[in-house]
């Protein structure tokens, strides 16, 4: 039976929404890595419009990997699938580890102050 890699990754994105995963920065800014519980970890990446979604065990072993890029007449099944998933992960993960909304709302609110 073959591992479903999809719905793994459609579950951490729902989560993501959730606010309920721990996105971080990485040396890389365009990576951004959530660490579960010290035993897994997600690393989503954009590079120049291709997403990088892997998941590596403790040991730093990859687990697996997708990628999406910008769906086409020549791109694949599987990645017109993977494209809006990691599109959104992505987004969530940056929002996440750079606090984007919190940044924001603080921008708005001295605004209101001036």
């Amino acid at each position: 039976m073959p591992v479903d890699y999809h719905g793994l990754t459609q579950k951490l994105l729902n989560k993501s929404r959730a606010g309920k995963v721990g996105w971080q920065e990485t040396a890389d800014e365009a990576t951004f890595i959530a660490i579960l519980e010290g035993r897994f970890a997600f690393e989503i990446s954009n590079k120049r419009g291709r997403y990088l979604f892997a998941m590596k065990n403790q040991n730093e072993t990859e687990i697996f990997t997708l990628t999406g890029e910008e769906p086409s007449g020549i791109t694949t099944i599987e990645n017109d699938r993977n494209y809006p998933m990691l599109q959104e992960l992505y987004e969530l993960a940056r929002r996440t580890a750079l606090g984007i909304d919190q940044a924001v709302s603080d921008a708005e609110n001295l605004l209101d102050s001036l």
